[in-house]
């Protein structure tokens, strides 16, 4: 019995250590919903921001810098787009956390944001 008590205080142990996993990525449609003329935080200190217009063009503001360019909504429930600022395409992902937060995933880097995060509009 002792031995039974001791894995299950391990397996406790472990389970606390380890991040807890995201839920699956969401579909373009969910994508859309999220982006779709509201202001997305952009940067781990929100340097900067992008608008998504239902056109299929943004406005990208970061540092001080703006920019108009194309996106593409993926079936893989990422948004992509190249800015001239940055010099190559990137690509954001999203994974499902709960009803108030969400990954985003940026290359391997996933970041915890909140739905409120998000503004309505165009916010700056």
């Amino acid at each position: 019995m002792q031995t039974a008590g001791a894995i299950s205080a391990f397996l406790v142990a472990i389970s606390l250590a380890l991040p807890a996993a995201a839920g699956p990525s969401f579909s373009k449609k969910e994508v859309r919903k999220l982006l779709i003329g509201n202001t997305y935080p952009l940067g781990r200190n929100n340097e900067g921001a992008m608008y998504v217009k239902p056109d299929g063009t943004m406005d990208v503001v970061w540092e001080g810098k703006t920019e108009t360019t194309a996106y593409k909504l993926r079936s893989s429930g990422r948004i992509c787009y190249e800015l001239k600022m940055f010099g190559e395409t990137e690509c954001i992902g999203f994974e499902k956390i709960d009803g108030e937060s969400f990954y985003q995933v940026f290359g391997d880097a996933k970041r915890k944001m909140a739905f409120s995060d998000i503004k309505p509009g165009k916010a700056f």
